[in-house]
């Protein structure tokens, strides 16, 4: 006598498939949202050199908002606020650009919204940062002796 079949086994059957098409819909939309998040961050660098700055943070904001980890545009973004003077609102960039994205450049726009906001010994520890990052960047050593001889 042949072996009797659940009448589970379709239902579990279909269960699968779907769990798998859900997880794979939801990776497809992840990666759209990520790669729109980056052409949001390219539409954001080409304004900012074009000296369009308030074009700039638009597509800097919508660059973070489809993709909160991409610390470039969360750096980008902390460059508008600071030409802006909106200092604290630049260091908040900073910070949640250091979660995903490390560079010497942003060390030294940290070194430069903590000196706006009266923060002299964390710049200075900021500018000694960027240049552990790049010891190359001697272009701020002049601001590490003055930071260094105001204590």
């Amino acid at each position: 006598m042949p072996a009797r079949r659940s009448p589970w086994l379709p239902a579990v059957r279909l269960a699968c498939s779907l769990a798998i098409l859900a997880a794979a819909g939801a990776l497809l939309w992840q990666q759209t949202r990520v790669l729109t998040s980056e052409r949001a961050y390219q539409s954001a660098t080409v304004s900012e050199h074009a000296g369009d700055l308030a074009g700039a943070e638009t597509a800097y904001r919508r660059s973070v908002e489809l993709n909160p980890w991409n610390g470039r545009a969360h750096f980008g973004l902390s460059r508008m606020f600071y030409m802006a003077q909106r200092f604290s609102e630049a260091l908040e960039e900073v910070v949640r650009a250091e979660q995903t994205y490390t560079d010497s450049h942003q060390e030294v726009l940290r070194a430069r919204i903590l000196e706006q906001m009266g923060s002299g010994d964390d710049a200075l520890a900021a500018y000694r940062r960027a240049v552990w990052l790049d010891p190359t960047l001697t272009s701020i050593q002049a601001d590490i002796e003055r930071l260094s001889n105001a204590r």
